[in-house]
């Protein structure tokens, strides 16, 4: 199975990614596991690809070397002798891909968190500890935020009607008495 044929909308479900990824029981399985998740990173342009090369802050270009100690096995070096690694400024850039944890177990620990599964689900089918569970969850979730407040879209244009509801909702304590003001919200939608 190809990367597009995964992608496809009825296609695409945890079965389909764990062929996709394979098994990852020997070493050798586990390599070829972690390069199908490389595959996934790559085509959602998280990891840079063979074409993606950047430019260096000298104004050389650069090209790709080989370097076991990375991450991914490569970074980028330019005549210069200036070095980038591959993950800088990505979603990767913090997170180990190396040993048992690779790529491969990233892309599920993110699908599984993608459609609301529980920590304890997530560690039982990645085969991670409970720590690293809880610390990806809460990694993925802070990346999430970072995302939805970066990525901020106004509702409409100059020439739209947008029309907004509110509510104001409180809870008085024992229901009596005066409205607490920490314990009200303001709800707005469209």
């Amino acid at each position: 199975m190809d990367i597009n044929t995964l992608l496809q909308p009825d296609c695409f479900s945890v079965f389909a990614l764990g062929a996709f990824l394979g098994p990852s029981i020997t070493e050798e399985q586990r390599i070829l596991s972690g390069r199908q998740g490389e595959i996934i990173f790559t085509y959602f342009g998280i990891i840079p690809s063979d074409f993606d090369v950047p430019e260096c802050r000298c104004g050389r270009p650069m090209y790709r070397v080989n370097d076991s100690s990375r991450k991914l096995g490569y970074r980028f070096k330019c005549a210069g002798g200036h070095k980038i690694n591959p993950t800088k400024n990505t979603f990767l850039e913090y997170v180990h891909t190396a040993g048992e944890l690779g790529c491969n177990k990233i892309v599920q620990m993110i699908y599984l968190w993608l459609i609301s599964s529980d920590t304890a689900t997530i560690q039982r089918e990645v085969n991670i500890s409970t720590e690293t569970a809880v610390a990806y969850t809460e990694y993925f979730r802070d990346v999430a935020t970072k995302i939805m407040n970066h990525d901020y879209l106004m509702i409409g244009n100059e020439h739209d009607i947008v029309e907004v509801d509110e509510t104001h909702l409180f809870r008085a304590k024992y229901n009596v008495g005066r409205v607490m003001a920490w314990n009200a919200v303001w709800l707005f939608g469209n």
